[in-house]
């Protein structure tokens, strides 16, 4: 029985001496191998990703600027479309003002009317020899687009002249004050030329599909 006990645990001990040489030696092979590589986070250095996307990024900044450039029909909309506002704005302000002390129907409208439609129009056109001289030298010329929504803003801005000059006619026909026609017709006219604008801004900006 002594003899057999002790084979056993000769051989017990035979075992774990394999078994710690085979951990040495698995030890040995993971460093000689080194370490796993982790991800790709360490495949570019903080200066290679900062010039990377970097650039990327003046790249795209410079393709949506030259995308979106505005065309000189689309700020001659821009500018017709705030000078009307603007100036009829502004007559609002002196009318009502001097509806302040007067009735409303007695106030002096013919003066500011006319002093406001000449600076709309006078306004007009400095600026646009303005962003005229500014523009390229082929501005001013339209394409088959440019046409067409010019044509579909002209469109919209027409109807509004048609109320108007219908409901003017219906004032005069009922004999009401000049007062109520002529700003009748002044705010179609105004209407016209901001709705129109803002259509063509619209095309311009959203896309146009043609009739």
């Amino acid at each position: 029985m002594a003899a057999r006990a002790g084979v056993v645990v000769a051989k017990v001990g035979k075992l774990r001496a394999g078994t710690k040489r085979g951990r040495i030696a698995g030890g040995t092979v993971a460093a000689a191998v080194g370490p796993k590589p982790k991800a790709s986070r360490k495949l570019l250095t903080p200066c290679q990703v900062f010039f990377t996307f970097g650039m990327s990024g003046l790249f795209y900044i410079d393709l949506v600027a030259r995308e979106r450039q505005m065309s000189f029909e689309e700020k001659s909309a821009w500018i017709m479309g705030v000078l009307a506002a603007a100036t009829y704005t502004a007559y609002l302000a002196v009318v009502f003002g001097l509806a302040g002390t007067m009735p409303l129907t007695e106030v002096p409208y013919v003066a500011p009317l006319l002093w406001t439609v000449g600076a709309s129009i006078g306004l007009s056109i400095v600026l646009h020899l303005v962003i005229r001289a500014l523009s390229a030298k082929d501005a001013g010329m339209k394409d088959q687009r440019d046409k067409e929504i010019y044509r579909f803003g002209e469109y919209i801005g027409q109807s509004f002249l048609v109320v108007g000059a219908v409901t003017a006619l219906l004032l005069a026909v009922a004999e009401l004050d000049h007062f109520w026609i002529a700003n009748v017709i002044y705010l179609a006219f105004v209407l016209s030329a901001i709705l129109g604008s803002v259509a063509k801004v619209v095309a311009y900006r959203k896309g146009f599909q043609p009739w």
